[in-house]
């Protein structure tokens, strides 16, 4: 206690510094400044860099960015929104794809450099960094549209991925998000067709592991490969993706690589992940039951029960009959099935030639569902009298073929997914509006919309410090009351609009204060 007393006494004599700027300095010096500041005691990486320039040059578009992160985190109640099912988007992962669509680079180090100006000779030209900064504010405008972003997620449903937990590999996402607006803006393709060529392109991506290890190289590649395509060249555009697609699923990968890497036991194997959006794609009943996989895997919906992944071979019975032990062998991928939670209680423990026999006649499927579904869940003829490993290998070489058809389904003209297009309102209410108004978080407390004591959390996923409101419409952080909900976010080192950064807790989910307000002011 009494050096931390002594420490704090030493802050008399410790020697803060400042930097002066003189006021005719120039805009380039000032954005050097601000990232060789922001470089200090805190590793950054190329994209603060470029945030931090764009904070100098194009501050509105950096504040534009963050929005539409915060945005994309919660439903709202008003209009269209970047929320989504699939990913909660960082500044820096948004930026690559700016990058990517307006500067047709992946490499951030030579967006850097490019953003500050230098020109053929090396030397800074505000001409350059102007012209390189309209670029980046177009692109920008493309990637934070609403419409552009919910339609790209079409593509993911059509290729069977129905939410963030079927995503293994959000540089996947994020770049084939790039391409998709790159093949929309600058090839001009049409949806649907887009829509198609996308959806095998991600496959491909988060299958093979496209967009891991050498992220930056990998789609530096992938941009190049267009770069020789003239603009409006839709059907180059459409060729040169689907050849590259062709060219790495070939028929040793899914005879031989997919197999093989289908030996794991991880549950966010990308092979496991796409076998699950196989099921989708071909439509499939979750095993012994007549609901579909996809229904059971909406992410829209919150059981606390639905489908879970059962052992074929019994996790016990491996235990105690086999004397399998070891984690990795039991909980292999080739011995998980999808199967409604209440059938995996039935089935229990029980050895696969006990309970397989039991289930078919309880359940009565027909004849000709029973054998789609054996089809669809990779099951081999007389799997439960095998040989534990003997089933492994011969349900890997099932699974994939599984997979491989369903990839054919995407490469199909006729082919038709069951999916809804998503709801977009024409004209869009920026969350976290000004009202015409001020209104107070008494306000909202008085009209119903929160009571005291709702919970309130940071919507930044850096930020875990909770809070609470009170019966007079404060917020409490710990023993401290906060008058606004922007002082108590400048009370966790928020330093935003407390209203967007908040999230109140409330019958239908977590909603921003923000979103509550526009209720409020529009019932005024």
């Amino acid at each position: 206690m009494t050096f931390a007393l002594d420490r704090l006494h030493d802050l008399e004599s410790y020697p803060f510094k400042g930097v002066v700027l003189s006021a005719d300095i120039d805009e380039e010096q000032v954005a050097e400044i601000f990232v060789r500041i922001n470089s200090e005691g805190v590793k950054l990486d190329q994209a603060d860099f470029i945030l931090t320039l764009t904070s100098v040059f194009w501050e509105e578009g950096r504040r534009a960015l963050e929005d539409f992160c915060r945005q994309s985190r919660t439903p709202a109640l008003h209009g269209a929104s970047p929320f989504n099912w699939y990913i909660k988007p960082k500044p820096p992962q948004l930026l690559r794809v700016v990058a990517a669509v307006g500067l047709d680079s992946a490499v951030l180090k030579q967006v850097y450099a490019t953003l500050r100006g230098r020109d053929a000779s090396g030397k800074l030209s505000s001409e350059q960094r102007e012209a390189r900064f309209g670029q980046l504010q177009q692109a920008q405008q493309h990637v934070l549209d609403i419409q552009h972003w919910h339609e790209f997620f079409l593509c993911l449903e059509r290729a069977g991925f129905r939410g963030e937990k079927m995503i293994s590999s959000q540089n996947a996402l994020l770049y084939s998000y790039a391409l998709w607006l790159i093949g929309r803006v600058r090839y001009d393709v049409p949806l649907d067709r887009l829509r198609s060529v996308i959806a095998r392109w991600f496959f491909m991506a988060q299958l093979t592991g496209r967009y891991t290890g050498s992220v930056e190289s990998q789609m530096e590649h992938d941009l190049a490969l267009l770069r020789d395509v003239p603009h409006g060249d839709a059907d180059g555009y459409t060729t040169t993706l689907d050849r590259v697609v062709r060219e790495t699923l070939t028929s040793d990968f899914w005879s031989i690589t997919l197999p093989n890497t289908l030996n794991s036991s991880a549950a966010k194997s990308p092979a496991l992940l796409a076998y699950i959006a196989a099921l989708n794609i071909l439509d499939a009943d979750v095993l012994l039951s007549d609901v579909k996989v996809r229904t059971r895997l909406d992410p829209a919906i919150l059981a606390r029960k639905g489908v879970e992944r059962h052992h074929l071979f019994p996790r016990k019975y491996l235990q105690n009959s086999l004397r399998i032990t070891t984690s990795t062998r039991i909980n292999q991928i080739a011995n998980m099935a999808l199967l409604e939670w209440s059938d995996n209680i039935t089935i229990s423990d029980q050895a696969p030639s006990q309970y397989w026999p039991a289930q078919l006649t309880a359940k009565g499927l027909p004849a000709d569902v029973l054998a789609r579904q054996r089809y669809l869940h990779a099951l081999p003829d007389d799997w439960p009298s095998m040989d534990y490993d003997t089933f492994l290998t011969a349900r890997r070489a099932l699974m994939a073929q599984v997979v491989r058809d369903a990839f054919g389904q995407l490469e199909s003209d006729s082919y038709r997914p069951v999916y809804s297009p998503p709801s977009v309102v024409p004209e869009q209410r920026t969350a976290g509006r000004v009202p015409s108004r001020r209104i107070k978080l008494s306000e909202l407390l008085d009209a119903g919309l929160i009571s005291a004591g709702t919970v309130l959390t940071p919507a930044w996923e850096e930020h875990e410090q909770v809070a609470v409101v009170d019966e007079q419409g404060r917020i409490r952080i710990d023993e401290q009351i906060h008058d606004t909900p922007s002082g108590a976010a400048n009370a966790v080192g928020a330093g935003t609009n407390g209203w967007t950064f908040w999230l109140a807790d409330t019958p239908e989910g977590q909603v921003t204060l923000a979103d509550l307000r526009a209720a409020l002011s529009e019932e005024a």
